[in-house]
């Protein structure tokens, strides 16, 4: 076996990687001071925890640790990135700046979301929460459809007679072909809930929509577009599905409430240790409502 082959070996075991990150480090950390030194403005201290969070962020993101040139650039990056930080400070960089107050804020906020995190609920929490909250995971109520619209903007006051008038005549066995306006949407809709709905025609067309009952030709209904007579072809009712089919749902939804709740708390803990003086004339109900 050659020389540069034996070297290459080498350089592939996981323990030569460990000697040699543990060698740039104890080089690093004494370059910057050594655990002697004293931190202040002009000292940046370089802990143990600060070389492993960036070998662990690094080897995150490759997926192998980083070899000691690299390792050296991330370090140096770091104390570049110190010294900037600090100096901006100094300069007042971050005061008046909304992007540095939401972004501290949401670190804020990740502090407590960390720590919520961590919990494991059991099958019992996880069941009491599905329970509790069982029109969370409901699949909800859905209709199919046809439409024939009627322009209010091109009727007038003649759309609300031509619809009805044009009902009357399906309902008695004329042909619904031809009949209406151009419509800039589809005419058909297959099995869409009350928000899928809403969310195209406007919220009243989905309340009448769906606060009728029956199959068949019905309406007119009312949009923001106009008017329309709608075929219902199929009406789903909502379904309350079964607890192993929505276990990975619940899961997530808990941990998401878990989060906010961790949030809430934190903030309630911490407002209480705030006065807040508002320097502005604004009514007292308003004043009373912000001190809460």
């Amino acid at each position: 076996m050659s020389n540069e082959s034996r070297v290459s070996r080498w350089l592939r075991e996981p323990l030569v990687h460990f000697l040699l990150l543990g060698g740039c480090f104890f080089v690093l950390y004494w370059a910057v001071g050594g655990s002697q030194s004293v931190a202040s403005d002009r000292t940046i201290r370089l802990a143990e925890g600060d070389v492993q969070r960036l070998a662990a962020a690094w080897q995150l993101q490759w997926s192998r640790p980083p070899s000691v040139e690299e390792l050296t650039n991330l370090v140096k990056e770091h104390i570049r990135e110190e010294i900037f930080y600090r100096e901006a400070l100094a300069l007042g960089l971050d005061q008046d700046d909304s992007i540095v107050r939401r972004r501290l804020a949401q670190k804020m906020q990740f502090l407590s979301e960390d720590v919520a995190e961590q919990q494991e609920p059991t099958d019992d929490e996880l069941r009491k929460f599905f329970v509790k909250n069982t029109e969370r995971f409901e699949i909800p109520a859905r209709v199919t459809f046809t439409h024939i619209y009627f322009s209010v903007d091109r009727r007038s006051e003649r759309a609300d007679g031509d619809a009805t008038a044009a009902l009357e005549g399906i309902r008695g066995g004329a042909d619904p072909a031809g009949i209406g306006d151009r419509f800039m949407l589809q005419n058909y809709y297959a099995a869409r809930s009350k928000d899928d709905i809403a969310g195209m025609f406007g919220a009243a067309f989905a309340e009448d929509l769906f606060g009728r009952r029956g199959e068949g030709w019905q309406g007119p209904v009312k949009s923001g577009y106009g008017l329309h007579l709608v075929r219902v072809e199929q009406r789903i009712e909502a379904l309350k599905p079964a607890w192993e089919e929505v276990r990975a749902d619940v899961a997530s939804a808990w941990s998401d409430e878990n989060r906010r709740t961790a949030n809430d708390k934190l903030y309630e803990k911490l407002r209480d240790e705030y006065d807040i003086d508002i320097a502005v004339d604004l009514p007292e109900p308003m004043k009373a409502a912000i001190r809460e």
